[in-house]
């Protein structure tokens, strides 16, 4: 997905790191292109922001005549941000005090963005979506560094971004961008709750999405390499790093001994 690009790099290059023989190239696209492409075999495996209902795994496994493995890799969200002067300072989906008028122009990377069909779910924001689309305040972009910019040019712009872009602290690009915009919080039973690890790990903040590996190689190829790497500690330790809630890493284990 193009919102991991920063954390899928690092990634890469770890894994090149330990094994120099490998060669592994990244396509970052939106979620329904890379299943496109999965199943023409133009890539050999994917990380999706999405988990496959048994019958859609049944219908992909008939169509590419393979088993495929899914394997957990964590949790991450959507983000909701604007400019720092802008008037919108939370959302309210749910209560109505949020005065959607305010907001010119949602900016989001596609409008097949699995961030924005997240909205679309509920009765009540498939509204606000359907009116936002009906009256063309919808502006695609190519990335999340390309809606922070197009948020940054319009003050009550509401712009939907991918959670690695803005919470990787050890990231020079990732603080930098997350310092020009405002995260604005979602109202959940009357708390503002944001995109931070401790409460997407809480269950609090409601937009959160699964990071899920799929791959159908059938023998332990550098595909599945990749993926036993990036469940081993290590590359749970940097999805932890990259801001995101990672499903295996247990961190390392300290026994104090009181005399």
């Amino acid at each position: 997905d193009r919102g991991d690009s920063m954390m899928v790099v690092q990634w890469l290059e770890m894994f090149h790191a330990k094994y120099p023989q490998a060669s592994i190239l990244p396509v970052f696209k939106e979620t329904d292109e890379l299943v496109q492409h999965w199943m023409n075999d133009s890539i050999q495996g994917v990380f999706l922001h999405k988990k496959f209902s048994q019958e859609e795994l049944n219908w992909l496994e008939d169509k590419k005549n393979a088993t495929i493995n899914e394997v957990p890799m964590g949790t991450t969200s959507v983000v909701f941000i604007t400019n720092p002067n802008s008037k919108i300072n939370s959302i309210d989906f749910y209560s109505g005090q949020t005065n959607w008028n305010e907001v010119t122009h949602w900016i989001i990377r596609s409008k097949n963005m699995k961030g924005f069909r997240l909205l679309k779910k509920d009765s009540l924001l498939s509204n606000i979506a359907k009116k936002a689309l009906f009256n063309k305040r919808i502006k695609e972009t190519s990335s999340d560094v390309n809606t922070i910019n197009s948020v940054l040019k319009e003050p009550n712009s509401l712009g939907i971004i991918s959670l690695n872009t803005i919470a990787d602290k050890r990231d020079s690009l990732s603080v930098a961008l997350k310092r020009k915009v405002k995260v604005v919080p979602v109202i959940e039973n009357n708390q503002a709750q944001y995109p931070f690890q401790s409460q997407i790990a809480a269950k609090q903040y409601p937009y959160t999405l699964p990071l899920i590996s799929y791959e159908s190689q059938g023998y332990s190829g550098l595909i599945k390499g990749l993926v036993i790497y990036t469940n081993s500690q290590a590359g749970q330790a940097l999805l932890q790093k990259s801001g995101l809630i990672p499903a295996n890493y247990q961190g390392r284990k300290i026994q104090v001994k009181v005399d």
